[in-house]
């Protein structure tokens, strides 16, 4: 699902949906960025680069076109306009952090357009502890939508943290009682400035680190033919059909 997809969502489900893509792709990302900080692109298929064949390229391959075409914080449409696969790899790197940024505020947009308070008089506390100036049954279900659009903002604050550190297996599990804590003090749009500077912080350090790691990448993967001899592929020439 690409970028456009995640803006359309304004819902609460999607909310929590998009968080949870993002996180998938967080994953996918992380482990696209150790490949290249480790120098073994064999690490996207579960094997050593000092030990690779020629079916090997070909699943390296297919798992970066896979990367490529179907995560959504890579622009896969802005990828295809690079001529070859020099400034297709360039484009990798170059968007990165602009779609992260794309993505996570889509996900913001969808949790916050839940909230049923006003985002400019009522605080969040004050429906929450049920001292706001509505009726029961309006405040229970203002309650409720504030809890749940928290806990997707909680998430999504959590996702970003893992996003800084671009870390495959990063624990993101979301502490959302310190967050709220902490949110309950604030309007709505209080809560979306200080996150819309949250994604902005996660985006430019994650984009910095991968193209960190793609500037130190070598030319060349190394791979033995059907006859066991040594050759090399130019690492350009795997993006060049992306």
């Amino acid at each position: 699902m690409k970028l456009n997809v995640l803006m359309e969502r304004m819902n609460l489900q999607a909310a929590e949906d998009d968080v949870d893509e993002m996180e998938d792709a967080y994953d996918e990302l992380a482990l696209l960025n150790r490949a290249f900080k480790e120098n073994d692109l064999g690490i996207l298929i579960n094997k050593h680069g000092d030990n690779l064949n020629q079916n090997d390229v070909r699943e390296i391959k297919r798992k970066l076109a896979g990367i490529v075409r179907n995560n959504p914080i890579i622009d896969g449409s802005e990828v295809n306009r690079g001529r070859d696969g020099y400034e297709k790899l360039r484009l990798i790197g170059r968007g990165v952090g602009h779609g992260l940024e794309f993505a996570a505020t889509g996900a913001l947009t969808a949790a916050l357009g839940s909230l049923a308070v006003s985002s400019a008089a009522v605080p969040i506390a004050s429906v929450l502890s049920g001292t706001a100036a509505v009726g029961t049954a309006a405040l229970a279900k203002n309650q409720y939508n504030i809890i749940r659009s928290l806990k997707a903002t909680s998430r999504l604050l959590t996702a970003l943290d893992a996003y800084e550190e671009l870390k495959p297996k990063v624990k993101r599990r979301s502490l959302f009682k310190q967050f709220l804590d902490f949110i309950t003090r604030k309007s709505k749009d209080e809560i979306k400035k200080d996150t819309l500077k949250r994604i902005k912080k996660a985006s430019n350090k994650a984009q910095r680190k991968f193209e960190k790691s793609i500037k130190g990448f070598p030319k060349y993967i190394d791979f033995k033919d059907s006859k066991g001899n040594q050759q090399q592929v130019l690492i350009a020439t795997l993006f060049d059909d992306l």
